[in-house]
């Protein structure tokens, strides 16, 4: 389950929905986040620099990826605000909620 649809499940994206206080709040962290990334990319030396053997680099590892991403996404609003509309459509109230996530 991905981090938008498992944090509306618990009912974030009701309260974004609700409130407009922490909708902005969750919507300038993520452009806090952002520009910080920003800066930096323009920081970086940018290219690839290949080791002295002149082997190829080797690829990020599933963990570094999942570490640079998972924050891009908590900080995002609209797949809050998406699942939260759409979830509702083929959620049954009256039966148990967890099985119906999977």
């Amino acid at each position: 389950m991905s981090s938008p649809v498992a944090a509306v499940a618990v009912g974030l994206g009701a309260l974004l929905a609700a409130s407009e206080f922490w909708f902005t709040v969750l919507k300038y962290a993520g452009a806090l986040y952002l520009a910080w990334l920003g800066v930096m990319l323009l920081r970086s030396k940018g290219g690839f620099q290949l080791p002295d053997g002149g082997q190829p680099l080797r690829p990020p590892s599933g963990g570094s990826i999942f570490m640079k991403s998972f924050p891009v996404a908590v900080t995002n609003p609209k797949g809050y605000l998406f699942c939260s509309a759409l979830l509702p459509q083929f959620i049954d109230p009256q039966a148990a909620q967890l099985p119906q996530y999977r």
